[in-house]
Protein backbone atom coordinates (compact mmCIF):
# COMPACT_ATOMS: atom_id res chain seq x y z
CA UNK A 1 0.00 0.00 0.00
CA UNK A 2 1.00 3.78 -0.72
CA UNK A 3 2.42 5.77 2.07
CA UNK A 4 -0.06 8.63 0.78
CA UNK A 5 -3.27 6.29 0.81
CA UNK A 6 -5.08 6.58 4.18
CA UNK A 7 -5.35 3.20 5.49
CA UNK A 8 -9.01 1.54 4.64
CA UNK A 9 -9.83 1.18 8.47
CA UNK A 10 -9.44 4.49 9.22
CA UNK A 11 -11.00 5.73 5.42
CA UNK A 12 -14.56 7.14 5.99
CA UNK A 13 -17.11 6.82 3.35
CA UNK A 14 -17.98 9.74 1.32
CA UNK A 15 -21.80 8.92 2.01
CA UNK A 16 -21.43 9.77 5.71
CA UNK A 17 -19.81 13.27 4.39
CA UNK A 18 -22.73 13.99 2.06
CA UNK A 19 -25.91 13.20 4.50
CA UNK A 20 -24.54 15.32 6.96
CA UNK A 21 -24.52 18.09 5.07
CA UNK A 22 -27.94 17.26 4.29
CA UNK A 23 -28.69 16.95 7.59
CA UNK A 24 -26.99 20.63 8.49
CA UNK A 25 -28.72 22.45 5.57
CA UNK A 26 -32.36 21.65 6.60
CA UNK A 27 -31.49 22.32 10.71
CA UNK A 28 -29.54 26.43 9.43
CA UNK A 29 -32.54 26.81 7.40
CA UNK A 30 -34.94 26.58 10.38
CA UNK A 31 -33.05 28.20 12.94
CA UNK A 32 -32.92 31.19 10.48
CA UNK A 33 -36.27 30.93 9.89
CA UNK A 34 -37.20 30.12 13.15
CA UNK A 35 -35.71 34.03 13.77
CA UNK A 36 -37.11 35.94 10.71
CA UNK A 37 -40.60 34.58 11.06
CA UNK A 38 -42.58 35.90 14.08
CA UNK A 39 -45.76 35.22 16.32
CA UNK A 40 -48.48 37.68 16.40
CA UNK A 41 -51.01 36.93 19.12
CA UNK A 42 -52.00 33.67 19.91
CA UNK A 43 -52.42 31.92 16.52
CA UNK A 44 -50.56 34.01 13.84
CA UNK A 45 -47.40 33.16 12.32
CA UNK A 46 -46.07 35.76 9.63
CA UNK A 47 -43.22 35.05 6.94
CA UNK A 48 -41.05 37.86 6.55
CA UNK A 49 -42.28 40.75 4.68
CA UNK A 50 -45.50 38.92 3.98
CA UNK A 51 -48.13 41.33 5.89
CA UNK A 52 -50.90 38.39 5.69
CA UNK A 53 -50.56 35.21 8.87
CA UNK A 54 -50.16 31.96 7.66
CA UNK A 55 -53.04 29.84 7.46
CA UNK A 56 -53.91 27.52 10.52
CA UNK A 57 -51.99 24.40 9.95
CA UNK A 58 -53.15 21.88 12.32
CA UNK A 59 -55.56 19.33 10.84
CA UNK A 60 -56.59 17.68 14.19
CA UNK A 61 -57.35 21.06 15.64
CA UNK A 62 -59.43 22.16 12.47
CA UNK A 63 -61.17 18.95 12.12
CA UNK A 64 -61.66 17.28 15.64
CA UNK A 65 -61.32 20.45 18.02
CA UNK A 66 -58.58 19.37 19.68
CA UNK A 67 -55.10 19.97 19.82
CA UNK A 68 -52.12 17.40 18.01
CA UNK A 69 -49.13 16.52 20.04
CA UNK A 70 -47.35 19.26 17.92
CA UNK A 71 -49.91 22.16 18.29
CA UNK A 72 -47.49 24.60 19.20
CA UNK A 73 -44.29 23.60 17.65
CA UNK A 74 -44.41 26.15 14.87
CA UNK A 75 -44.92 29.22 17.09
CA UNK A 76 -42.86 27.83 19.86
CA UNK A 77 -39.54 27.28 17.58
CA UNK A 78 -40.40 30.91 15.77
CA UNK A 79 -40.84 32.57 19.89
CA UNK A 80 -37.32 30.56 20.54
CA UNK A 81 -35.79 32.02 17.57
CA UNK A 82 -36.81 35.26 19.14
CA UNK A 83 -35.56 34.27 22.83
CA UNK A 84 -38.61 34.33 24.03
CA UNK A 85 -37.99 30.92 26.36
CA UNK A 86 -41.56 31.23 28.57
CA UNK A 87 -43.70 32.03 25.64
CA UNK A 88 -42.25 29.15 23.52
CA UNK A 89 -43.06 26.79 26.70
CA UNK A 90 -46.15 28.01 26.55
CA UNK A 91 -47.10 27.05 23.35
CA UNK A 92 -45.04 23.62 22.96
CA UNK A 93 -42.45 22.44 25.51
CA UNK A 94 -41.10 20.21 23.07
CA UNK A 95 -40.33 23.38 21.00
CA UNK A 96 -37.41 24.21 23.80
CA UNK A 97 -36.23 20.67 23.81
CA UNK A 98 -35.97 20.81 19.69
CA UNK A 99 -34.54 24.40 19.35
CA UNK A 100 -31.69 23.48 22.26
CA UNK A 101 -31.42 19.78 20.08
CA UNK A 102 -31.00 22.03 16.77
CA UNK A 103 -28.48 24.43 18.13
CA UNK A 104 -26.36 21.90 19.45
CA UNK A 105 -26.64 19.92 16.47
CA UNK A 106 -24.77 22.32 14.73
CA UNK A 107 -21.44 21.97 16.08
CA UNK A 108 -21.91 18.56 16.15
CA UNK A 109 -22.27 17.89 12.36
CA UNK A 110 -18.97 20.68 11.75
CA UNK A 111 -17.07 18.36 14.39
CA UNK A 112 -18.23 14.83 12.84
CA UNK A 113 -17.69 16.61 9.11
CA UNK A 114 -14.12 17.67 10.27
CA UNK A 115 -13.42 14.33 11.55
CA UNK A 116 -14.21 12.35 8.02
CA UNK A 117 -12.67 15.39 6.21
CA UNK A 118 -9.08 13.98 7.92
CA UNK A 119 -9.85 10.72 7.11
CA UNK A 120 -11.20 9.85 10.50
CA UNK A 121 -14.40 7.88 11.64
CA UNK A 122 -17.44 10.09 12.73
CA UNK A 123 -17.36 9.81 16.62
CA UNK A 124 -20.08 8.12 18.38
CA UNK A 125 -23.24 7.08 17.40
CA UNK A 126 -25.51 8.55 20.77
CA UNK A 127 -26.60 11.43 19.01
CA UNK A 128 -27.93 8.93 16.13
CA UNK A 129 -31.53 9.03 17.39
CA UNK A 130 -32.02 9.07 21.68
CA UNK A 131 -32.81 13.05 21.00
CA UNK A 132 -35.46 12.54 18.88
CA UNK A 133 -36.86 9.56 21.12
CA UNK A 134 -36.72 12.43 23.87
CA UNK A 135 -38.17 14.25 22.08
CA UNK A 136 -41.47 12.64 20.61
CA UNK A 137 -41.56 11.10 24.16
CA UNK A 138 -42.05 14.84 25.61
CA UNK A 139 -44.75 15.86 22.39
CA UNK A 140 -46.61 13.14 23.49
CA UNK A 141 -45.99 13.66 27.47
CA UNK A 142 -47.24 17.33 26.89
CA UNK A 143 -49.97 16.52 24.35
CA UNK A 144 -51.73 14.29 27.43
CA UNK A 145 -51.27 16.75 30.01
CA UNK A 146 -52.94 19.57 27.04
CA UNK A 147 -55.57 17.26 26.48
CA UNK A 148 -56.09 16.86 30.39
CA UNK A 149 -56.56 20.32 31.16
CA UNK A 150 -58.76 20.71 28.46
CA UNK A 151 -60.81 17.91 29.94
CA UNK A 152 -60.75 15.74 26.50
CA UNK A 153 -59.40 12.94 28.91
Amino acid sequence: MNENQPSPTLAAPQGGLNWRWLTLAPTLLVLLMSMLMRVEGEHQVHLPFWKKPLPPSCTAQLLFGIPCPSCGMTRGMISMGHGHWQQAWQFNPAAVFLFVFLVVLIPWHLYQLSRIRCGRRPWGNLWNFSPLIVLLIAMVAQWFVKLRLLGVI
